[in-house]
């Protein structure tokens, strides 16, 4: 997601993501394909400040340690951080790095997204004054975009927000 978007971030939700097995080596389907992401989400593509960002952080870790309910976790691309699951639920996130830089809390980045979680599934209720670049009605379906990484396409965004593909 974070390729295709070409953003400092990407952020989906683990319950996004399906199937819950160790898939064999081989052929990749589209039937295992939909078992994966059966939900048809889109990536959209928004403008956040790292203070938005952190937030969104721990609502994705303020379930845990019961990963039985934990679907609003986190999976991420650019970014990495600490969780101390000690501390209250809305502070358990610390040291956020994102391209080995420190998190700014003043700063804006892009981030990938799924449209469930910009439109606030999850918990995840802090987008609401985000700067949209690509809405749901614009942006890939989460399935193409899996797709084409496994496929090995080359997919990144042109200066001018054409996506461009090369084998």
């Amino acid at each position: 997601m974070r390729t295709r978007a070409g953003t400092d971030v990407a952020l989906i939700n683990s319950g996004g993501i399906r199937g819950n097995r160790i898939y064999p080596a081989g052929e990749v389907t589209q039937k295992t394909l939909l078992e994966i992401h059966p939900f048809g989400n889109v990536v959209c593509t928004v403008e956040m400040t790292g203070r938005v960002l952190l937030q969104a952080l721990n609502n994705g870790t303020s379930l845990l340690p019961d990963f039985a309910n934990a679907g609003r976790f986190a999976q991420v691309s650019g970014l990495r951080y600490r969780v101390n699951l000690a501390d209250p639920p809305n502070n358990r996130v610390h040291d956020v790095t994102i391209g080995g830089t420190p998190l700014d809390l003043a700063r804006t980045y892009t981030v990938a997204l799924p449209d469930f979680v910009l439109e606030g599934g999850d918990g995840y209720t802090m987008f609401g004054n985000v700067r949209v670049l690509v809405n749901k009605n614009a942006g890939p379906p989460i399935l193409e975009v899996v797709q084409d990484a496994i496929a090995g396409k080359t997919i990144a965004p042109t200066t001018d927000g054409r996506i461009t593909m090369e084998p």
